[in-house]
């Protein structure tokens, strides 16, 4: 009897042995991906109350992408329509790869909603959100006071709108149109204006009322042993629209939390592009050249 309980135990031990070493065997590695992805455009552009429409469009990439210049983010057979008032205007002109503007001829309205409708090749076709150009800037006086030694350019306005409006204020610094010597004033350029939401001014406190600008500029710097003297400043008044406010601050409080480990719920992008990704906005402005 316990000879073959013994027979019987040394079988079932046999047997566990052969399933293990059989799933071994026939291991397989399971790839699952956690990211849902689907390709879509990216639409980025803005129309102004002064010059064109422009337009620049790519592609998403999938999550952990790490992103570089090597990287084609380019898509084909991209057309843009340009939407006022639920009617279709033109299409935009390609400039670039992916980038897009409208006819020189054209000039944008006030009391008219915007929207673009793009397509592309591979893609399914996207609608931006209905855009309004903002109020009009009204730029009082400027004038350039030495304080301290130090050179300040003030720029006083006058908030008439009672609604709730955003400013944004620049200032460009020339000398003799040299266009190496102006970088140096004034660092990096871009063809197309950068907005930096630290730098909105928010009309919470001055609502229909009178508001006042100071920034201290250089007028003078040494470049190859001389002395080189700004003979010139451009001061610019912005005002933005809310989808470029929004996303401007969405953009700001994601850079702050996204090495956060702790925080619960990812910060998401201000988007008004119906079917994919990005922004289109509008702003106003008004800009004055003082002689140095």
């Amino acid at each position: 009897m316990a000879l073959n309980f013994s027979i019987n135990k040394m079988r079932i031990i046999s047997i566990i042995i052969c399933i293990l070493l059989i799933s071994c065997e026939t291991e397989e590695e399971i790839k699952y991906n956690i990211f849902k992805y689907e390709k879509k455009l990216i639409v980025q552009g803005y129309i102004s109350s002064d010059s064109k429409i422009v337009v620049k469009v790519g592609k998403s990439l999938p999550p952990l992408t790490n992103f570089t210049d090597t990287i084609d983010i380019s898509v084909k057979e991209v057309r843009i329509k340009v939407i006022a008032n639920d009617i279709p205007l033109f299409l935009l002109q390609e400039q670039g790869t992916g980038y897009f503007v409208s006819p020189d001829t054209f000039i944008a309205n006030k009391h008219t909603k915007y929207q673009l409708e793009v397509t592309a090749e591979g893609f399914p076709s996207v609608i931006s959100e209905p855009v309004y150009l903002p109020i009009m800037p009204q730029i009082d006086s400027v004038s350039i006071l030495t304080i301290n030694e130090l050179d300040n350019i003030q720029l006083k306005f006058y908030d008439y709108d009672i609604n709730k409006n955003y400013y944004y204020f620049q200032r460009y610094i020339y000398h003799n149109g040299n266009k190496e010597i102006e970088d140096f004033f004034n660092g990096e350029k871009s063809s197309d204006p950068i907005f930096y939401s630290s730098k909105i001014i928010y009309d919470n406190m001055f609502n229909g009322k009178n508001y006042e600008i100071r920034d201290l500029f250089p007028t003078f710097f040494t470049y190859n042993d001389d002395t080189v003297k700004a003979d010139s400043i451009k001061v610019t008044l912005y005002t933005l629209s809310d989808e470029l406010v929004k996303y401007l601050e969405s953009l700001n409080e994601w850079d702050l939390t996204k090495d956060d480990m702790w925080q619960e719920i990812p910060v998401q992008i201000f988007s008004n592009i119906r079917g994919g990704y990005g922004i289109f906005y509008s702003f106003s402005r008004k800009s004055v050249t003082l002689k140095i």
